[in-house]
């Protein structure tokens, strides 16, 4: 990390020996964003949450898009038990980004664990219409359709992707889904497609 961060002062450097400001500057605050960012992973992969929200927030207003550091700062919210100030971070950056799908998927994470679940799914349903051949994303809502009780439109999707990914693996991962949401019945059934 240090030496991607020494190569891009070294950059800034010469941008700014050349005359160049407006691109020495903009190298500056991508070093500084950077140097934030290890310092908010380092910190909360030593739970040390405090340090980590301080990186984050740093990081997130040294450059003009701050994305990464809004994500990974939500993300730490959520660690440390605090799910809505997620959800508040993440709903300013999807307000902005529409489109931005890694942003609202972690949006849709952070509603479910802030006791949010009809909120999440309605997320997911939105992100569905802009790709609804991602696979992984078609999980994440059937999931939140089992959440609350959508049953026949958690079947459906399930079902769509069983077709989508015809592997036991995937038989094992609706069977889970289906168990962790007490339908013993529907998982034993996905089980045994899996054998």
């Amino acid at each position: 990390a240090a030496h991607i961060l020494g190569i891009g002062v070294d950059a800034a450097e010469r941008s700014l020996q050349e005359g160049e400001l407006q691109i020495a500057e903009s190298r500056y605050r991508t070093a500084l964003e950077q140097g934030w960012m290890v310092i908010g992973a380092l910190a909360a992969a030593d739970r040390q949450f405090d340090v980590a929200v301080d990186a984050f927030g740093r990081a997130s207003t040294s450059t003009v898009d701050g994305g990464d550091a809004l994500r990974a700062l939500a993300i730490v919210h959520v660690q440390r038990g605090k799910p809505d100030e997620a959800v508040a971070v993440l709903s300013a950056l999807a307000a902005r980004r529409r489109n931005d799908i890694a942003t609202r998927r972690l949006l849709a994470q952070a509603l479910a664990a802030a006791g949010r679940p009809e909120e999440a799914v309605q997320q997911l349903e939105e992100l569905r219409g802009l790709a609804p051949d991602e696979v992984e994303l078609a999980f994440a809502l059937a999931s939140g359709y089992l959440q609350v009780g959508k049953t026949d439109a958690a079947a459906r999707l399930f079902a769509d992707i069983a077709r989508a990914r015809p592997m036991p693996q995937t038989d094992v991962l609706i069977g889970r889904m289906y168990r962790d949401a007490g339908d013993y019945t529907r998982a034993r059934e996905w089980f045994e497609s899996a054998l």
